[in-house]
């Protein structure tokens, strides 16, 4: 996938992001972020499987690589939307910002808001997640996920796209490997 900036915002980068299975881990998927091309540098990476695997879900980001459950917190709810805390590790860790995630569902479709600290008001909103929404139909232009970042938020593009994909992951994943259906299983062994 390819995530690219509004044509008037040249001076910006385009994210390339590649998902693969660990081949010796069923399940357990690695996701590559690299920035302006496919052999760029790496921004990101993390791995992630079902619970209750055995391979430990981890992030690396900027070169400093930690288990997922030591940067972020979520705080799912029932019948509610969800929210999930990016958590700063310092200098040592790789992240050096607090983002929360809120997930509201007062529409059809839940959008995902972003925020600098705990704190949501509009002088500390960094990005919105939208998801699609609207099955395609022939002559009708598709609908495409789309996550918006407001000035504010440039500062912390890496962290906003790293956090905003592992967050993305968590909620539309299994959450256990008897979730899965038995024809998956089938296909892999």
């Amino acid at each position: 996938m390819i995530m690219t900036p509004p044509s008037y915002l040249d001076e910006y980068p385009s994210y390339y992001i590649s998902v693969n299975m660990n081949c010796f881990t069923p399940f357990s998927y690695i996701t590559t972020i690299r920035r302006d091309g496919w052999s760029s540098e790496v921004i990101a990476d993390f791995e992630m499987g079902l619970p209750g695997l055995r391979k430990m879900s981890t992030v690396c980001l900027h070169g400093h690589e930690c288990p997922i459950d030591e940067i972020l917190e979520s705080s799912p709810k029932v019948f509610r939307a969800g929210s999930y805390l990016w958590k700063s590790k310092g200098d040592t860790g790789p992240s050096t910002v607090n983002l929360y995630w809120e997930e509201s569902s007062a529409t059809s479709s839940s959008v995902l808001s972003c925020f600098l600290g705990k704190e949501k008001n509009a002088t500390n909103a960094l990005a919105k997640f939208m998801h699609s929404t609207i099955l395609r139909r022939p002559g009708r232009s598709p609908d495409v996920a789309r996550l918006d970042v407001t000035p504010q938020g440039h500062d912390y593009f890496d962290e906003i796209v790293v956090s905003m994909l592992i967050i993305e992951r968590m909620r539309t994943s299994p959450s256990t490997i008897k979730d899965i259906p038995v024809s998956v299983f089938k296909e892999l062994f």
